[in-house]
């Protein structure tokens, strides 16, 4: 069987083919909680489409490739599910440190958010 070789692919190609290769193998763990591959993959999916389906909703058009997506999140196994979808949706994601004081974040979070249709 091939095996894929990450200076051979982006990291969606190469993460997408390892869920197709080896759903069943563990994909994220964290703590006591454990997601296979396959799992990773589908809430990867999901979370990616409500992206999209979320900023087409608000701004009436598609995440511009490349788009800025600020990630708020302490760690957890939702930080690479969430980065994933982010880059699956099209865009690139930006994290903050959920230690900034509020006014920062709502700052930051606007300057990014504004250029992502």
């Amino acid at each position: 069987m091939d095996t894929l070789q990450p200076s051979d692919k982006l990291i969606c190609e190469f993460v997408d083919g390892t869920c197709k290769q080896h759903p069943e193998r563990t994909a994220v763990r964290f703590q006591e909680r454990s997601l296979t591959y396959a799992d990773f993959e589908a809430l990867v999916n999901q979370f990616a489409r409500d992206l999209r389906e979320r900023v087409a909703s608000q701004t009436g058009k598609p995440i511009k490739a490349g788009a800025f997506i600020p990630i708020i999140l302490n760690r957890s196994e939702w930080l690479p599910i969430v980065i994933h979808g982010i880059l699956k949706a099209g865009g690139a994601w930006v994290p903050l440190d959920v230690d900034y004081p509020d006014s920062r974040l709502d700052f930051i979070c606007l300057l990014y958010t504004s250029d992502a249709a």
